[in-house]
């Protein structure tokens, strides 16, 4: 009798001690979904803080780097974004990039996540990119106008990792420096913005000091005759590489001031395909102080040129409608080309339309190229100073032809500007044409003309047989570097600096 007892108190004990964990967890599960429904309905400042830091990160892999896969397909291991501001960054980059259909996705999915998206992101842009823009603004002039470096958040070319990234730039152009009555004669003198900086190194000690003791400083060995013959080549076939040699040292930072090393590079850029290195020199010394002051560097600068070290590339969309077995629904396709502008320093070309994307297409741009599409053909400089009170304008003639219609030229006028990631980076157009040389032999037949179709140039008077383009519908063309290329300047035995 005391046996059943003693088990029925047991068994009550436990009966206690199971309902009391029992209502212990029951609480703390209601705690834990007090506590989710308390996060789930917070205000939007918060989420979007959080969006901000997750942009953070984010940013500094898609904006600083240049990473950014501009393939049909997604890089392997890319991760997706999650938040709203996240899917709007990548729709703005794609964008950018001239990828339409994508960037309406991403669009799409941010405005899903968060109807106010757009502000977050003007929000975003104040505190964040903007800044870093101003500051990159402010150390280019700091450097006396040169060329931005190519490491800003906006890069566009081949990376060090081998991914071409092509940006399409959206922005205001820049706007080249007027030339005034003053300015415009051999009596004006352009002066160097860093003068006093120069002054003050020239007048230091900028002897070679070695970082450490043990390890000596062999470039010192060299004189600076040597080390200015070896700049001149590498300024020529690499700008970028002059900001970074600058800032190794003060000596060398004097010498890419030198002006005979500027000299060079404006003897050798601005030289036309059939022209002799004297003859260019002769040019260039008169157009060096008829219009910049005499500054090489000034010159070097400010006035157009053609970019041999990468490719220009023009996207274009269009729209045409589709097919559908429902009569009401009508679907509509955006459909999107490229055209590719290769520029060697022989003075010729090769331009291809495909649908194909820049990273399919770049590395394999070269004179060998025979892909349907393809034009072949010549460009030179045609000067035109119109007297309006600003640079002396360089107009680019382009001469092509495809290979699959022989009877047919094509005539391109095109002019070089700049853009707010840097200057020399645009072709706008200006004229397209096309002629029929069918048309042209009965032209000159009646003219009694003899001359070759070979000296046909589009000044000729051709009206009634060419066919004039609408400029609306072509786009212009941006440049992206591609570090694959090989660049190449003929060279001239009279060339004091060697062969190039």
């Amino acid at each position: 009798m005391a046996t059943n007892t003693l088990d029925e108190k047991v068994l009550d004990d436990f009966r206690e001690q199971w309902k009391q964990e029992v209502t212990s967890r029951q609480q703390q599960q209601s705690q834990q979904h007090s506590a989710i429904r308390t996060a789930a309905t917070g205000d939007d400042h918060e989420r979007q803080t959080e969006s901000l830091s997750m942009h953070e990160q984010l940013d500094n892999t898609t904006l600083d780097d240049g990473s950014d896969d501009d393939t049909s397909d997604e890089e392997p291991g890319e991760q997706e974004p999650v938040t709203a501001l996240a899917h709007y960054i990548k729709a703005i980059d794609h964008e950018r990039q001239g990828q339409l259909e994508k960037a309406l996705l991403y669009y799409r999915q941010a405005f899903r996540l968060n109807r106010d998206i757009d502000y977050v992101y003007r929000r975003h842009y104040q505190t964040h990119i903007l800044p870093e823009l101003q500051k990159e603004e402010q150390q280019l002039k700091s450097q006396g106008g040169g060329e931005p470096s190519s490491g800003g958040l906006d890069h566009s070319g081949e990376g060090s990792d081998g991914v071409f990234r092509h940006i399409v730039p959206i922005g205001v152009e820049y706007q080249q420096p007027a030339i005034t009555s003053a300015t415009k004669s051999f009596a004006y003198t352009w002066k160097d913005p860093l003068t006093d900086l120069i002054e003050e190194f020239a007048s230091q000690d900028t002897d070679y000091v070695a970082a450490l003791d043990y390890k000596p400083v062999l470039i010192s060995k060299l004189p600076n005759e040597i080390l200015l013959a070896i700049l001149k080549h590498l300024f020529l076939k690499s700008l970028s590489s002059s900001a970074k040699v600058a800032l190794v040292c003060k000596r060398l930072f004097l010498l890419t001031r030198s002006p005979s090393l500027w000299q060079f590079l404006c003897e050798h850029a601005y030289r036309q395909p059939n022209m002799t290195l004297t003859e260019s020199r002769r040019i260039q010394a008169d157009q060096v102080q008829r219009y910049y002051g005499g500054g090489w560097y000034n010159m070097y600068i400010q006035r157009p040129r053609i970019r041999y070290d990468g490719v220009y590339i023009s996207t274009c969309h269009y729209i045409r409608s589709g097919t559908s077995k429902t009569t009401w629904n009508q679907p509509v396709h955006l459909v999107t080309y490229y055209r590719y502008l290769r520029f060697f320093t022989d003075g010729t070309l090769i331009k291809h339309v495909t649908t194909d994307e820049p990273a399919q297409v770049v590395k394999q741009l070269d004179q060998d190229y025979s892909k349907q599409q393809t034009f072949r053909g010549h460009f030179a400089w045609k000067q035109d100073d119109n007297g309006d009170g600003k640079q002396p304008m360089t107009i680019l003639k382009i001469d092509t032809r495809d290979d699959n219609l022989p009877h047919e030229r094509f005539f391109l006028q095109l002019d070089v500007k700049g853009t707010h990631r840097g200057r020399h980076n645009k072709l706008g157009w200006r004229k397209y044409t096309s002629v029929n040389q069918r048309h042209i032999n009965e032209y000159r037949r009646q003219r009694h003309d003899n001359d070759s179709l070979d000296a046909l140039d589009e000044d000729d008077s051709l009206e009634g047989l060419e066919h004039v383009y609408d400029l609306k519908l072509m786009k212009p063309y941006f440049f992206s570097p591609v570090r694959s290329y090989r660049v190449d300047y003929p060279s001239d035995d009279d060339d004091d600096g060697g062969q190039v």
